[in-house]
């Protein structure tokens, strides 16, 4: 995406190492006179997604928390089928947290390793002779 960005006229900068719940910081260019950039306009922070097409979308917990915080600084850019079309054009939407949140679903999971009893106990019997 940063490709894309750039050639819409924005700088770029990967941040999804940083973990703070989007991959791009995309700034418009400042006006060239003062300098100014606007701060909900000029500034983008773009969450990229890339599933095949069909399938839903899974922003983490803290990245819908930040969509939520930022609202129109925030972007959802989502490419279907991205190893089919490594130059595709993203769909993009501005804000997600308020535009798909009367369709998002919490999807809450637990991984744990679950020990039967029994076992427990015949390994105590082994080690207690």
């Amino acid at each position: 995406m940063i490709k894309y960005e750039t050639t819409q006229g924005r700088e770029c900068e990967k941040v999804g190492h940083l973990k703070i719940g989007f991959d791009i910081r995309s700034l418009a260019l400042a006006d060239p006179q003062t300098g100014y950039r606007d701060p909900v306009t000029g500034v983008r922070r773009i969450e990229v997604k890339g599933r095949k097409k069909g399938q839903p979308i899974r922003l983490t917990t803290n990245e819908w928390y930040k969509a939520s915080q930022l609202g129109g600084s925030y972007w959802l850019y989502v490419v279907w089928d991205p190893l089919e079309n490594p130059d595709a054009e993203p769909i993009r939407i501005q804000n997600p947290a308020q535009k798909l949140d009367h369709v998002k679903r919490e999807v809450v999971t637990a991984r744990f390793f679950e020990i039967p009893a029994e076992a427990i106990t015949q390994i105590h019997k082994k080690e207690a002779k």
